[in-house]
């Protein structure tokens, strides 16, 4: 991979404005006065990057490409700062990272192999220190706020299944990491995503004392051209301890296709029983609103109830309010997930809140 100041990998740059993603690999842009279609290699959620009128980078294909979309996405903005968002290209960021001897704890390393097979699945990077022999698998984090970066933005069964067999292949005598590639500098702290894959989450915790688990964050700067050097961010896993439980507030929304969107929130204990109700409709039976089309839930797990201040905040983001069965039941004319506020609203209770404001872990 290579970048200079106006390509990436050979090919020109351009800055587009998101409009809307059809499906999770396909992207609509606005570039200059132009609609643009637009492979977007990457699954995951993406929520607080794909924003109505956000900023995409994005690369003409080659004339030789056999894809049907002409352009391919390659970064996003956050902050106004360069975000990589092409999830092919992280390896090699990271294997130019381990060359030049710049990942924190494996200086001493030299790179193998990539794409190494070994039981059930195929690791990214095999590298060797001397007879020693260690695996690492890389995972690109684009989930971060100014003080915390938490992986993964969707459920991800592939990457708990990734932290069971190098936990196993430990076992066996080999050394493995994982290497989470938070696709920010501003950051200091990173945490499993308990709220979004609680599963993978207890995985990676449970295996901390086995694997090497090592948060890095990065820098781009203009045209996705590589900056600085990169930082180990802190893993407070007290606050992981203390949070990461059977408890917790939750949103949930429920889309009608005349009136918009409707939400609420609440709080539940035990969490995974509400949930679980909740995705059902088992728990909205009184609530025939939230049962229209499309819905979504969205656990915020802890063990302070917070649902007043939740709703108080929904409350301000909304276009309408009414009550149903003793519920406060918000009206949003478009999908709140589509709303700078309420996606920062969410982020801020599932992440900043995490950390006391001096940026002193717990």
């Amino acid at each position: 991979m290579h970048q200079d100041g106006n390509s990436f990998d050979g090919a020109p740059l351009h800055a587009a404005r998101f409009i809307e993603r059809p499906n999770r690999f396909l992207v609509r842009c606005q570039l200059g006065d132009e609609l643009i279609e637009a492979y977007l290699p990457n699954p995951g959620r993406l929520w607080e990057l794909l924003l109505p009128g956000s900023t995409l980078y994005v690369a003409e294909a080659a004339p030789s490409s056999p894809r049907t979309t002409r352009y391919t996405v390659i970064g996003g903005e956050r902050y106004g700062r360069p975000v990589l968002l092409h999830t092919h290209h992280t390896n090699a960021v990271v294997e130019k990272l381990l060359i030049d001897k710049k990942i924190p704890g494996l200086e001493e390393y030299n790179v193998l192999r990539r794409e190494v097979p070994f039981g059930r699945s195929r690791f990214d990077f095999l590298l060797g220190r001397g007879e020693r022999r260690l695996l690492l698998e890389v995972k690109s984090c684009t989930l971060f706020t100014r003080r915390v970066a938490m992986f993964p933005d969707a459920p991800s069964a592939r990457a708990k299944k990734h932290v069971e067999e190098l936990l196993h292949l430990v076992h066996e005598g080999y050394e493995a990491a994982v290497l989470f590639l938070v696709q920010s500098s501003e950051p200091r702290f990173f945490l499993p995503d308990f709220h979004t894959d609680f599963a993978f989450a207890q995985e990676l915790y449970e295996a901390r004392g086995h694997l090497r688990i090592i948060p890095c964050g990065i820098s781009w700067g203009e045209n996705m051209a590589f900056e600085g050097s990169p930082a180990v961010l802190t893993v407070p896993w007290d606050i992981f301890e203390d949070e990461a439980g059977d408890r917790g507030n939750y949103i949930v929304l429920g889309q009608d296709g005349e009136q918009g969107w409707f939400g609420t929130a609440g709080w539940g204990d035990p969490l995974a029983r509400v949930l679980r109700g909740l995705e059902s409709g088992a728990a909205l039976r009184r609530v025939p609103s939230l049962l229209e089309g499309r819905r979504v839930v969205l656990p915020i797990r802890g063990e302070k109830n917070r649902e007043g201040n939740v709703l108080s905040d929904l409350a301000l983001l909304a276009d309408g309010e009414s009550q149903e069965d003793g519920r406060r039941i918000f009206l949003f004319s478009g999908s709140p997930l589509r709303n700078e506020g309420f996606v920062e609203m969410l982020l801020r209770y599932r992440m900043d809140d995490l950390i006391p404001e001096d940026g002193a872990a717990r």
